[in-house]
């Protein structure tokens, strides 16, 4: 008999500015992983009642984010991240080649190469740990924070994570690369409003935690998987 497919949620967001003139020149993506559905409903609700405890105190937010928060207040919600997979993508924008800054699509097309990459990172990282298997089907449900393209543009995420992942690719020398995985399974990317979501705001509170020490020149370095470019 054919063993259950495994599914893995992720749920991301983004902190900073992709802009050649950005004060701070980084760009952050932030994301949770959750290698089966219980665990992401655990966190899902320990999140939402946490959220509930404080939403008092901001009657006129209609969602709680980490920039309109006490530091006290995000600390408290960022706690419950503490044993979850998390992962950090980091772009240093003041060394970027690849971006042409007067096309919109060549930003959109470089955020795409670089959350598949950051996306492959943290997949690599579970399947050296053994949590996930290259031999089995798995399914990945990829939940990012609404944004303002194109749904052709937002295909093309689904795209090339379906190349990397379960199809192959063939590089600049018209080699064939090898997909990741030996089973052919699915990708599901999702692009939603955080106001809806739950695992969506924590993704931003992991976010703004990370971005913050960036400005304060404090290292974050942990337990999470860290991908950077360039």
């Amino acid at each position: 008999m054919e063993r259950d497919k495994m599914k893995i949620y992720m749920y991301i967001d983004e902190s900073g500015v992709l802009h050649k003139n950005d004060y701070y020149n980084i760009f952050l993506f932030g994301g949770i992983c959750f290698i089966n559905e219980n665990l992401r409903n655990k966190c899902k609700w320990e999140y939402g009642k946490r959220e509930l405890e404080i939403k008092n105190k901001y009657p006129n937010n209609k969602e709680l984010k980490g920039n309109t928060l006490k530091n006290k207040h995000k600390k408290y919600l960022y706690s419950i991240l503490n044993g979850e997979k998390t992962f950090i993508g980091k772009v240093n924008i003041n060394k970027l080649k690849e971006i042409d800054w007067q096309r919109k699509k060549s930003i959109q097309k470089y955020k795409d190469w670089f959350l598949m990459m950051l996306i492959k990172e943290q997949v690599n990282n579970l399947i050296i740990k053994k949590e996930i298997n290259v031999n089995e089907k798995n399914i990945f449900h990829i939940f990012v924070d609404n944004q303002n393209i194109s749904i052709d543009e937002k295909n093309n995420l689904t795209k090339k994570i379906n190349q990397e992942f379960f199809k192959g690719k063939y590089n600049n020398k018209k080699e064939f690369i090898k997909p990741i995985f030996n089973q052919f399974g699915k990708i599901k990317v999702k692009y939603v409003n955080s106001e809806t979501n739950e695992l969506i705001r924590a993704a931003d509170i992991l976010c703004n935690n990370k971005f913050n020490k960036i400005k304060e020149e404090k290292s974050i370095e942990g337990k999470h998987v860290i991908f950077s470019h360039p």
